[in-house]
């Protein structure tokens, strides 16, 4: 029969050992200062900005595709959010009031894109379509 003799580990793997556990267990932590700086200055906006750019806050988006024979959009909102489904919404294009759609669905989940359909007008792929009432900048 054959015996085992239990050894204990070296001291330098015992210290490497205890060194390695107590940075795990402590884990990392740094204080941090509970003051946050607010900026009270407002400025406005630069009229170099784009419009879409400028866009983002408010409910704009763009349309994307239109099938006319069907009177369907797709619309772009990836950079905004999406409006309720039933809203009916302006559309322009280059500045001027072209039709309305109505936001119908179905929203694609993550993509910012939802379908519509058209209510009057003359809707074109890249045209900007908002809520009634929100001004673009």
């Amino acid at each position: 029969m054959r015996s085992f003799s239990l050894r204990w580990p070296s001291v330098p793997l015992v210290a490497l050992l205890t060194i390695s556990l107590s940075g795990q267990l402590s884990g990392c932590r740094t204080e941090r200062s509970s003051e946050v700086e607010v900026s009270t200055t407002t400025s406005s906006p630069d009229p170099a900005i784009s419009a879409a750019v400028r866009g983002l806050d408010a409910s704009v988006g763009h349309v994307e595709s239109v099938r006319v024979s069907l009177r369907l959009v797709v619309l772009d909102y990836s950079l905004t959010s999406m409006p309720p489904i039933g809203s009916v919404l302006e559309v322009f294009r280059e500045g001027r009031d072209v039709g309305h759609v109505q936001v119908t669905g179905p929203a694609r989940q993550g993509s910012g894109k939802i379908g519509g359909e058209i209510v009057d007008g003359d809707v074109q792929p890249g045209d900007v379509v908002r809520l009634p009432g929100v001004k673009s900048r």
